[in-house]
Parts: C-alpha cells; structure tokens; sequence
C-alpha cells in the first residue's frame, strides 16, 4: 500500500458566523483493500489512527453491486450499497471491517476487476475537518483519491444533523437526535436552537418531548 500523485489546494469560505480557511489534500491511495480470494474482497487493516483516523465524524462507505457485505460494528444506517456511522470517535483501529461476497451470478467475475469505492468521511480535528475519500480499483490494483476539507465544527454538527432529519423523512424527536448522534444533551440542545433562529429546522412541543422538523 502507498500514496501517489499528491495534490494541495487552499480557499476561503464566508458563513454567517465568520470566515475560514478550508484546505484540500488529495492524492492517489493505492492498495487499500485486500482481495482474500477469488470471491471476497475485505477492508479495514487500513483504518489506523496515525494514518487514517482524523478525530471523530461521520464515515460513509458506498459498495459495488453484486456483493454481500458483512460489517463490524454495525453501521448507524444503511442504503442501497451504503453503510453509515454517524461517529468514528469510538471506532478501535481496524474498524469498521467490511468483508464484500460475490453473489454467485455471471457477471460476478467482471465486477470483481472493476471495482468502484466511495467512501466520504467526515472528520473533525481542532476546529473541524470534512475528508472526502474516493477509491477506485481497477484489475489487480486498487487507486484511490483522498480529499480532506477543513471546516468549522459547529457547520459540521449542523450538517449531521440535517443529514439524519433527512434519512428520518424530515423529522425525528430530538432525544433520538441526541442519542444517534452521541452528542450530549446540551449540545443537541444549542446546536438545534442556533439552526431553528437560522430557519433550518422548527421545534414543537409533543408531551415530554420535542419534534424536529426539517423546514
């Protein structure tokens, strides 16, 4: 496994809450998954924290058709060939491993030389960081693209949560939003007030418990 073809770009972004620098690395991550054999592909050896983990985020992994996929920890949510975790603070080295089985159907054998990764972590260190990490594998070689973007933490927090609202149809009860998160009550609490004041979301009192809804 090695990186190649290293590329560097830096920006401003204005926000209503001030101006910051965002920063991108890319670069070509060659070998990043293992092919155990004719019918199986694994990932995970490469999640370790002095090279791959950058504080806690969100990890999306987007896999080929035509397999089975088997993963640990289990996801936060999944997709059509997409696994989610809303958090990797917790995550050990080596997690989340992912073994991929070929179904057994004839166009099998072609998929297992071309195979398209895409996997977006979202990860935060210091004021906060978005990485966007693209691998692609082609016959015997997997390259990738490894893209990071520093942002504030709070836009990124935001961001979660507006990403969960969606998967939830638009509305969830703000204790789940708490909980699915793993952010602290508190925080749940202010980072949801300052985007009701922006008009991102509205809240409204159920019992005990309060709804919010994407607006």
């Amino acid at each position: 496994m090695y990186a190649e073809d290293f590329k560097l770009t830096a920006s401003i972004s204005q926000t209503d809450s001030g101006t910051y620098g965002i920063v991108k690395y890319k670069f070509n991550w060659v070998g990043f998954a293992e092919k155990a054999n004719e019918s199986e592909i694994v990932v995970g050896d490469v999640f370790l924290k002095e090279t791959f983990m950058f504080g806690d985020g969100t990890l999306i992994i987007t896999y080929p058709e035509n397999y089975d996929v088997v993963a640990s920890p289990k996801p936060n949510a999944t997709s059509e060939h997409t696994l989610k975790w809303y958090t990797t603070e917790n995550l050990q080295e080596r997690t989340p491993r992912i073994i991929l089985t070929r179904k057994p159907i004839g166009i099998g054998s072609f998929l297992a030389e071309n195979l398209l990764f895409l996997i977006v972590l979202v990860a935060a260190t210091g004021i906060g960081a978005t990485s966007l990490i693209v691998f692609r594998s082609r016959k015997q070689r997997e390259k990738k693209e490894f893209q990071i973007e520093k942002l504030p933490r709070e836009i990124e927090d935001k961001e979660k949560i507006i990403e969960l609202l969606k998967e939830s149809g638009g509305s969830l009860y703000q204790s789940d939003i708490t909980k699915k998160l793993g952010f602290s009550k508190a925080k749940t609490s202010q980072i949801l007030s300052s985007m009701e004041e922006e008009g991102i979301i509205k809240r409204k009192k159920h019992g005990r418990e309060k709804l919010v809804t994407l607006v």
